[in-house]
């Protein structure tokens, strides 16, 4: 069978063809055929211009708003694309900086019907742009605890958490802090949308930055450090992290409540509750660590005799993780290995 063709048509200048239209598809087995896909024969429609301030319908009318980037996309992308998605929304400017962000509150939408073939088209409009300044962009001096810990603007530069009656949330931007949980709120609550230039928002609660606790990760020789973790019983260890809590950030450091455990060395076992090293909850920056006990791993007595055979190499002290061999009566086959596990008792496998 010949490979299928196909062909799209356009339209010609002022017209553009309408999503889904225009593909034929030749006749495999004539080759001579053209036939519309899915019976959709090209639609052309008329083009509406972009929006501008001005117009069509006295436009945006707000000195604020726009349609260029970042906002030139989807049906505001182009002629074509106005007229063939149907619809474009002017947005107002946010410029960086204090003062000079504004956010659309209403209108400003502007509609390109669809008009197939026809002489001539124009957008409508839904209303005139609304924008409303929002308050100020945080900065680095705004209240915070302690006064010495600068914190970050967070979400407080975005002009859709800036605008009156909306609330954003600050962040500390030195390595090391952690905002508390339930602080760094802050609501532009000005009642006037045109006086809002002139002020910050207000905090609901002011920020709390704690400070994090730093990780040493590795072989530890020592049994205390004030800024890492304690070794096993002051041996060399290394710091291992418990999958659900003890994961620090790119720059080494746990957030207050979070936890450590240490690793016992090969043969002994860590007592339970012990070898854990916590971050300070209320912030304070320090570990407060709980000493590990390791545990030798005890030995198995396996010396008594199986059925049919004798202790052989078995004794009545295995060490934890060693095998032993016993043996067998004339007449009887070994079947099996004999190993003293971690706990005291054995552990036998057959074969």
């Amino acid at each position: 069978m010949a490979k299928k063709k196909t062909c799209k048509q356009d339209c010609t200048t002022n017209y553009a063809l309408k999503t889904g239209t225009g593909t034929y598809t030749c006749d495999p087995a004539t080759g001579k055929t053209w036939t519309a896909d899915a019976n959709k024969a090209a639609v052309c429609l008329r083009e509406c211009a972009l929006p501008t301030q001005n117009a069509p319908a006295s436009g945006w009318v707000h000195a604020k708003g726009t349609i260029s980037a970042p906002f030139n996309t989807g049906g505001c992308a182009s002629v074509s694309a106005f007229t063939t998605v149907g619809t474009c929304q002017a947005e107002c400017t946010c410029a960086s900086g204090n003062g000079n962000c504004f956010v659309r509150t209403a209108g400003g939408k502007f509609t390109c019907a669809e008009k197939p073939d026809a002489s001539s088209n124009a957008a409508t409009r839904d209303a005139a742009l609304t924008c409303t300044q929002t308050c100020k962009q945080l900065t680095v001096n705004t209240p915070h605890t302690p006064a010495t810990h600068i914190h970050a603007l967070g979400n407080c530069d975005k002009g859709a958490n800036l605008k009156v009656g909306a609330t954003c949330t600050a962040s500390c931007n030195a390595n090391g802090f952690h905002l508390k949980a339930g602080t760094g709120t802050y609501k532009c609550g000005a009642a006037n949308p045109a006086a809002a230039a002139n002020t910050f928002p207000a905090p609901v609660v002011k920020s709390v930055c704690q400070k994090k606790c730093k990780l040493v990760t590795g072989n530890r020789a020592d049994s205390t450090s004030a800024t890492g973790i304690p070794a096993a019983g002051g041996a060399v260890s290394p710091v291992v992290k418990d999958a659900k809590d003890c994961n620090a950030d790119a720059q080494g450091y746990l957030k207050p409540g979070e936890k450590c455990q240490v690793k016992c060395p090969t043969g002994k076992k860590m007592k339970a509750g012990t070898g854990i090293s916590t971050c300070d909850p209320a912030g304070a920056g320090t570990w407060t660590h709980v000493a590990a006990q390791c545990q030798t791993d005890p030995p198995c007595d396996l010396s008594l005799a199986p059925t049919n055979g004798n202790k052989g190499t078995c004794s009545t002290s295995v060490a934890a993780n060693n095998p032993c061999q016993q043996g067998c009566s004339t007449g009887y086959h070994r079947v099996g290995t004999t190993k003293c596990g971690t706990d005291g008792t054995a552990k036998c496998t057959y074969s």
